[in-house]
């Protein structure tokens, strides 16, 4: 199962895993599916780390989200390069953002805090550029 992100960069398919994250990945669809990202900003972007987007509108005005779902983060699935995430909001919830990891190792992000999906990027420059 897919999902195409578009962005002024170029495209970012990312895919999911409802085998090991069930209720992320329905959590996840159902904002797409509401078009909850449209319009949205790569508000958080650290060189080398990660870029983050999904909660913000232009003028950094932060969205409306849905209640946080259960952390599935203990299902196995590991941060890599290109690893999509959603972020920790406290205790064991989780919340509408998602994080794309762009590290070379998992040392900065190897916790197991937020559950990951992995990301085909069909191109390497779209994050690049977005971290640009």
């Amino acid at each position: 199962m897919q999902v195409k992100m578009q962005t002024n960069y170029g495209a970012i398919t990312i895919q999911l895993n409802p085998e090991k994250a069930p209720k992320t990945v329905d959590n996840f669809l159902n904002y797409v599916n509401s078009g909850f990202y449209n319009g949205t900003l790569f508000h958080r972007v650290i060189e080398g780390f990660m870029i983050q987007g999904g909660g913000m509108e232009p003028g950094m005005r932060e969205k409306t989200t849905n209640p946080p779902i259960e952390n599935e983060a203990t299902n196995g699935l590991t941060h890599a390069v290109g690893t999509v995430a959603m972020a920790r909001t406290e205790g064991d919830s989780m919340d509408v953002v998602n994080k794309i990891k762009k590290v070379a190792t998992t040392s900065r992000a190897g916790h197991q805090d937020v559950p990951t999906n992995d990301v085909l990027i069909e191109s390497a420059e779209v994050v690049q550029n977005v971290s640009a």
